[in-house]
C-alpha cells in the first residue's frame, strides 16, 4: 500500500481507544466487555487458559473499550455521592440515562448464571435446582470482577498487561482483593439464587387459578418488585460485608438504590422461567391423575367381571332332602360375598 494509505491506518489505530473507539458506545457493549473481561480471568484461574495470555487480553479489551459518554458518567457520580435515600431517589429520578446504562452493562454480566438457571430448572423440572446452579455462576463471575475492580482503585494502568500481571503477582494485594471479592460476592450470590428460587410464586398459581388479566398484571409487578428488593438487599450485604472486614468505609445507598433497577430485566425472566415451568409441571400432573383413574377404573371392572364370570361360579346342588330356606339363606350370603368383592375391587 502506498504510504498515505499507511498513515491512515496507524493513525485509526492508535487512536481507536476510549473517546475514539471503533465499538459502538452503548450499554450492552460496555457491559459485554466487561463480561469477557470477568470470563477470561474465571478461565485462567481455572486452568483452562494461560494467565499471560488471559491478562493481555484483558489489557486488549480495556484499550478498545469505549468510555461512558459523559452525560452517563456525571449522572452515576451524583447518584453514588448523593448522601440519603432521599437525595439518592432524586439524583436516579433526575438521571434516566444513567440507570439504564447500569441495567444494559448488568445484562451480559449476568447472561451466563441467567442461562444456567433456565437450564438447569428446564432439564430437572426444579427451579430450586437451577437458582443454585445460578447462585454459583453468579459468584463466580461477580468474584473475578471485583479483582479487576480491585486493580483499578489501586492505580494500576488496565491498558498495560504486564502493570496488571505484575500487581497480580503482589501476595500482599492479591489476598487483599480475594478477601474482598469474597467478602462481597457471597451474600450477592445467595440473594440471586434467592431471586431466583422464588421468581413466579405469586403469579403462577393466579395464572392456574384462572385470575383475570388485572390480577396477574398487578402480581406480576409485585414480584418485580420483590426481584429489585432482593437485588438490593445482595448488594446492602455484600457491601456490609465488607465494611465489617474493614474493606469498605461506608455504605453507598446509591449503589444499593441502582442495583433494584438492575435487577428488574432479569427479575422478569426470572418469573417467567419459573411460571412456565410451574405450570408444565401441573399439566404433567393433571395428565398422570387422568390416566391413573382411567387405569383404575379399568381395572375395578375387570376385577369385578372375573369374580363375577360363570368360570369363577360356585355351582350348588340341590338334593330333594335339601331344607329349601337353608338353600336360599346360602346363596344370599354367596351373593352377598360377591358384591362385597366388587366393592373392593372398585375402591382398590
Amino acid at each position: 500500500i502506498d504510504n498515505e494509505t499507511a498513515i491512515k491506518l496507524i493513525a485509526d489505530s492508535n487512536v481507536s481507544m476510549g473517546d475514539d473507539s471503533n465499538l459502538p458506545n452503548n450499554a450492552i457493549v460496555r457491559g459485554f466487555i466487561r463480561a469477557n473481561k470477568a470470563m477470561s480471568l474465571l478461565a485462567s484461574n481455572l486452568g483452562m487458559q494461560n494467565q499471560t495470555e488471559a491478562i493481555k487480553f484483558i489489557a486488549e479489551l480495556n484499550r478498545i473499550s469505549p468510555n461512558q459518554p459523559k452525560e452517563v458518567a456525571d449522572g452515576l457520580k451524583q447518584i453514588v455521592e448523593a448522601k440519603g435515600w432521599k437525595n439518592v431517589l432524586t439524583a436516579i429520578k433526575n438521571n434516566p440515562s444513567a440507570v439504564l446504562s447500569v441495567v444494559g452493562e448488568s445484562f451480559p454480566t449476568s447472561m451466563a448464571s441467567l442461562a444456567t438457571f433456565i437450564t438447569g430448572t428446564a432439564v430437572t423440572g426444579n427451579s430450586l435446582v437451577g437458582a443454585a446452579g445460578g447462585g454459583i455462576v453468579t459468584f463466580a463471575t461477580l468474584y473475578q470482577d471485583t479483582i479487576l475492580e480491585e486493580l483499578q482503585k489501586a492505580g494500576v494502568d488496565m491498558t498495560n498487561d504486564e502493570a496488571i500481571e505484575a500487581k497480580l503477582s503482589d501476595p500482599e494485594f492479591y489476598a487483599r482483593a480475594r478477601k474482598s471479592a469474597l467478602a462481597k460476592n457471597f451474600p450477592i450470590a445467595v440473594f440471586d439464587a434467592l431471586s431466583m428460587g422464588l421468581a413466579g410464586k405469586l403469579v403462577s398459581p393466579a395464572i392456574m387459578a384462572g385470575a383475570s388479566v388485572p390480577k396477574v398484571a398487578g402480581l406480576s409487578a409485585v414480584e418485580l418488585a420483590g426481584q429489585g428488593l432482593l437485588g438490593s438487599a445482595g448488594e446492602f450485604g455484600g457491601q456490609f460485608t465488607q465494611y465489617i472486614f474493614g474493606l469498605r468505609d461506608e455504605i453507598n445507598k446509591g449503589e444499593i438504590g441502582l442495583e433494584f433497577f438492575a435487577e428488574l430485566p432479569l427479575g422478569s425472566i426470572e418469573v417467567g422461567t419459573n411460571v412456565a415451568t410451574s405450570i408444565k409441571n401441573n399439566q404433567a400432573d393433571a395428565e398422570f391423575d387422568s390416566e391413573f383413574d382411567k387405569a383404575s377404573k379399568g381395572l375395578a371392572v375387570d376385577t369385578a367381571i372375573s369374580n363375577l364370570s360363570p368360570d369363577n361360579a360356585q355351582i350348588t346342588e340341590v338334593t330333594n332332602d335339601v331344607d329349601f330356606n337353608q338353600f336360599l339363606d346360602n346363596e344370599s350370603q354367596t351373593v352377598d360375598s360377591q358384591s362385597s368383592v366388587v366393592a373392593q375391587s372398585e375402591n382398590q
